[in-house]
């Protein structure tokens, strides 16, 4: 199989190989690791056209939610290399920085052991200002906020029901309050998010017009879950690792090595929360494991550049 470096002609040569997980180095990427948006049009139609069949929606839902955890969660693992970058030469500073790291993912583990109604309220708000990040070329914020608030929200509109036990299970209480706000919220953050579509358009920026509209159509249509893995997999998780891709060939890592400690440390968490869930069935306790997980790391990961900007100096 032929793949490509993200970098430059005379970066390949002197790299020599391919450490950046061929997933995202294919042709249905760019060299931001943005996805076309046929790409994620054909993964959509393909997840539909498999959830029509009432079979198979339980394996769908199931896959949807593993692949997050083996595609997905490994991004924010490159966190490391921010800690050590900006710690300079002082180890001192660097243990600190992960054990803060660290404490803040082990806080939000007791919020869902002790509060899990809170803690998956807090984390559909913390993860609608991190998931707009992605859309930080936009002309607006508000637009940014409309478009990371539809990739959650929409399901809502057609799917309350699987919402409201997607949310109990995740939280292990029940949660419909959170899906009748988030029911309220779904429609302005769609109108505000297809405003955004128009306005890209007109601006003759059809490929991310296309996208962004495949994004609120699969958010819309496909069910709880399912839409979300589709865009944290295919398109959140590719902008990142491209960032950490590069920021790792500046570094002395071994990136076969790194790569693989990704993996395992997004996995050892898993394992970690999968290990305190209550008993249940398998399919339950992998589904609100995999969503407590991403939870766990998405804390530190959005407070990381206030850990090492604000911190004390060492």
């Amino acid at each position: 199989m032929t793949t490509r470096f993200l970098k430059s002609p005379s970066t390949r040569s002197r790299q020599g190989r391919l450490t950046l997980p061929v997933v995202f180095s294919g042709p249905g990427f760019s060299r931001d690791g943005t996805p076309s948006a046929w790409l994620l049009a054909t993964s959509a139609f393909v997840l539909f056209g498999l959830l029509q069949d009432t079979g198979l929606h339980s394996f769908v839902t199931i896959f949807a939610c593993v692949s997050m955890l083996v595609i997905g969660m490994p991004h924010g693992m490159f966190d490391y290399l921010t800690l050590r970058r900006r710690s300079g030469h002082s180890k001192v500073r660097l243990v600190s920085w992960i054990a803060a790291y660290c404490g803040l993912g082990a806080l939000a583990l007791a919020g869902w052991q002790f509060v899990p109604l809170l803690a998956l309220a807090l984390f559909l708000v913390i993860a609608v200002v991190h998931f707009s990040e992605d859309w930080h070329h936009g002309p607006s914020v508000l637009f940014s906020i409309a478009m990371a608030t539809s990739v959650i929200a929409l399901p809502a509109l057609i799917y309350p029901e699987e919402l409201s036990r997607l949310f109990t299970l995740v939280a292990g209480t029940d949660a419909r309050i959170l899906t009748d706000i988030v029911r309220l919220i779904a429609p302005l953050a769609l109108l505000i998010s297809l405003v955004f579509v128009v306005i890209e358009a007109s601006e003759q920026r059809s490929a991310s017009a296309f996208r962004n509209a495949v994004l609120l159509a699969s958010a819309l249509l496909l069910p709880p879950g399912v839409g979300f893995a589709l865009f944290f997999c295919l398109y959140h998780s590719p902008r990142h690792f491209v960032e950490g891709y590069d920021e790792l060939e500046g570094s002395q890592l071994d990136r076969r090595r790194f790569f693989m400690y990704l993996t395992t440390a997004s996995a050892a968490v898993f394992l970690l929360v999968t290990f305190v869930q209550p008993a249940a069935m398998m399919d339950q306790i992998v589904i609100a494991s995999i969503f407590q997980t991403l939870a766990i790391l998405t804390l530190p990961h959005l407070l990381l550049p206030y850990l090492t900007h604000r911190s004390f100096r060492i």
